[in-house]
C-alpha cells in the first residue's frame, strides 16, 4: 500500500463532515481527470450530498481505486459524527463483480 501518494492521501486524524465532503469533492475531480476510478457505492458521487442530507439511508459507502493501486473505502453515517476514509486491501466482492 502506497501511503505516500499525493492523490489518495488520507488525513491521519479524526475527520469532520466538512473534511469528508471536501475529500469526496476532490476525488470526484480526480475521477473526471482519470487519476481515480470510482468503483461503486450506495449512490452516485454526484448525488451523495443531497441524498445524505435528505436522510434517505442511514449509511453511505463508496469505493475508489487510485492510479497508484490503492483501494479506498469511504463511509458516512447520518447519525455519526466521524466519517470514514480508509485504505483497504481489496474491494468487496459485490463491488468487484459490478
Amino acid at each position: 500500500m502506497n501511503k505516500d501518494c499525493e492523490y489518495c492521501t488520507i488525513p491521519n486524524r479524526e475527520l469532520t463532515f466538512e473534511d469528508y465532503f471536501d475529500k469526496i469533492e476532490l476525488w470526484r475531480k480526480y475521477v473526471t481527470k482519470g487519476l481515480f476510478k470510482f468503483k461503486g457505492g450506495d449512490t452516485s458521487l454526484e448525488d451523495l450530498e443531497e441524498e445524505f442530507y435528505e436522510g434517505e439511508k442511514y449509511v453511505y459507502y463508496h469505493y475508489f481505486e487510485c492510479n497508484c493501486g490503492n483501494y479506498i473505502r469511504t463511509g458516512v453515517c447520518v447519525r455519526s459524527s466521524v466519517p470514514i476514509l480508509e485504505y483497504i486491501d481489496e474491494l468487496p466482492i459485490e463491488i468487484k463483480n459490478k
